[in-house]
């Protein structure tokens, strides 16, 4: 691409340096521009923007929506009508841009050239996905987003079709296990825990590739369908699982209430009840606006009349997310300090006290390892746990690389087998005798699917 040379002559209006130095980065690179036109959101039909270099009267810089930079315009310059780019919003995804290369540069590194196959198979890493390896694949997420309805919908198939098997299997001890039985529980896990991470990377994604792969119809009902979205990762009876699913919901948002509401108002199904609540409370924990809504839902069969107020709603469920974010940080210390000890004592991330331990390796910990939550007690944990979780960034449900392979002793049974022997038994005991569920025959990629849209199965 040439020089744009009026916007070049027209650089001498910025008397400030700072000023001067940003316009000549931005014009340096093409790559973070397109990154904050493609981010800004411009008006439908704007061709043209303004990016403002300092407070509210400028100076400008007038570029094109094909990344051509068009003039600059000194401070107290009229833009003429062309939608504005505020300084702080500016700088804001100048951050997210430079977030963005080094999560592909980390990519790079560890896909080597075969970026998308690769990464996806980390998805089946089961709980020991790393930290690392979940923002790398949070660097792609747009690239596959239109692959998350059907994976998703192969994992819930897969793990329906195994039902039968892991009952069998789990009514041994996993240390009397074959090689393939202890491979067959583990395949199962992996296959729950990636609902779980496929959901949580959906929402942290950029809400246009969220509804993009969502794309069949109007984007918003489909966005709040949850059963869609996030199941099976919430039906999935693991904590670290059900975490990922509700911070996923409670990052969405809004779009999810409706969904979680009809969940939570169906008695017939007490799976659905609990993962209807779940959903709720998340959504309590991160959007103080919906609290009035939610707490008349779920707390005024039990307050009394006198305290059914929204600011009586409102404090409780504040209340209930502060206790599971302290809860979720003291269980996590604890959990550590256990987990860690075959780190080397030089480590940075190996500690003495559980006061030391960084909230969010105790947060990470907590949804990383097994934890049993049985009988009432376990339930309320539960619900306190999930709260927290709901208040925090993505990236801290997921410990780091050294960190997971110091959870790893060769010289026990892989803690993996114990892990999901125990997990799958207890959910699949859980569920109980149902009617079996007959799927419909697998339809190949390159049929017409059953639709009636004559679209390719795989395209529709």
């Amino acid at each position: 691409m040439g020089h744009d040379i009026h916007f070049l002559t027209r650089l001498e209006r910025l008397s400030d340096e700072e000023h001067l130095e940003l316009a000549k980065s931005l014009y340096r690179d093409s790559s973070l521009l397109k990154h904050v036109l493609g981010r800004a959101r411009l008006p439908e039909g704007a061709e043209r923007a303004a990016l403002s270099l300092g407070a509210d009267d400028g100076p400008y810089l007038v570029v094109a929506r094909d990344g051509h930079f068009v003039t600059c315009l000194g401070e107290g310059m009229s833009t003429g009508g062309l939608p504005v780019i505020a300084r702080s919003h500016l700088d804001a995804l100048a951050v997210e841009n430079a977030v963005l290369r080094e999560r592909l540069e980390l990519v790079r590194k560890m896909a080597g050239g075969r970026e998308e196959s690769r990464l996806i198979k980390m998805l089946f890493r089961g709980r020991l996905l790393s930290r690392e390896q979940f923002l790398a694949l949070s660097a792609l997420q747009p690239t596959f987003a239109g692959s998350l309805s059907w994976l998703l919908a192969g994992i819930e198939e897969s793990v329906r079709r195994s039902k039968a098997l892991i009952l069998e299997l789990t009514k041994r001890e996993p240390q009397h296990l074959t090689h393939s039985q202890r491979k067959a529980l583990t395949k199962t896990s992996d296959a729950m825990w990636a609902a779980g991470h496929i959901a949580l990377l959906a929402a942290s994604g950029r809400r246009d590739a969220l509804e993009e792969a969502m794309a069949a119809g109007d984007p918003s009902p489909r966005l709040a369908d949850s059963r869609r979205l996030f199941s099976p990762a919430m039906e999935f009876g693991e904590l670290g699982i059900r975490m990922r699913a509700a911070l996923a919901i409670a990052k969405v948002g809004k779009p999810c209430l409706a969904a979680a509401k009809r969940r939570f108002n169906n008695p017939e199904r007490a799976s659905d009840v609990l993962e209807g609540h779940l959903a709720l409370i998340a959504l309590s924990a991160r959007h103080r606006a919906l609290r009035a809504e939610i707490g008349k839902l779920v707390f005024d069969q039990a307050l009394a009349p006198a305290n059914k107020g929204p600011a009586t709603r409102d404090q409780t469920l504040d209340a209930l997310a502060t206790m599971g974010e302290e809860l979720l940080v003291l269980a996590g210390r604890d959990s550590y300090l256990q987990q860690t000890h075959r780190l080397a004592s030089n480590s940075p991330y190996r500690f003495e006290r559980k006061e030391e331990v960084p909230a969010d390796l105790a947060v990470a910990m907590v949804a990383t390892t097994l934890v049993p939550l049985r009988g009432d007690e376990g339930l309320r944990n539960l619900y306190l746990l999930i709260t927290g979780a709901a208040r925090r960034k993505p990236e801290e449900l997921y410990l780091p690389e050294v960190v997971i392979d110091a959870l790893h002793n060769p010289q026990e049974l892989e803690p993996e087998v114990v892990d999901a022997w125990f997990s799958l038994r207890n959910m699949y005991e859980r569920t109980g005798k149902r009617e079996p569920v007959h799927l419909a025959p697998r339809l190949a990629g390159n049929a017409r699917c059953s639709c009636g849209s004559g679209k390719k199965y795989k395209r529709c």
